[in-house]
């Protein structure tokens, strides 16, 4: 299994904000780390969605958050007591599925780093990511690395 997915509707909420190339690199990636969606994840969403309405504002098209959840619980375990949250302190085990975002837990805020923390799913921040996986970029910041 690769190291590094998401799901397709990432790529329609890029679509959706128009925004300045990214959309067009992430259509380029389907074939390669961007998986379709199914009816088992579309059930998980559902559930997801009843148990966090606000995970997703109303006025978003293409919402990828709870489908970026959605497909972290498919691939690991998660932890039925709901208490795991990982920030930039923490290591991950990297058996498990870890969602990396740039949201922030914010108090009263349903966002993904909320949802994973009830959920038992780690989640860290790009940042974070980047010092995991020692990725440095140097010269050159186009150069992406191969072990995706």
């Amino acid at each position: 299994m690769e190291r590094m997915i998401t799901v397709h509707q990432v790529v329609l909420e890029l679509d959706g904000r128009k925004s300045d190339g990214m959309a067009k690199w992430a259509r380029s990636q389907t074939t390669r780390w961007i998986r379709s969606v199914d009816a088992e994840l579309v059930q998980t969403v559902t559930s997801l969605m009843r148990d966090y309405p606000d995970l997703v504002r109303q006025d978003v098209k293409f919402g990828a958050d709870p489908y970026l959840v959605a497909w972290a619980e498919r691939i690991g375990r998660g932890s039925p007591s709901g208490t795991l949250q990982v920030f930039e302190d923490e290591a991950t085990d990297p058996h498990e599925p870890t969602l990396v975002t740039e949201e922030r837990p914010k108090a009263g805020k349903v966002n993904i780093p909320f949802v994973c923390g009830r959920r038992g799913l780690a989640c860290i921040n790009l940042e974070r990511l980047l010092e995991l996986e020692r990725w440095s970029f140097g010269e050159n910041p186009e150069l992406a690395p191969d072990n995706l």
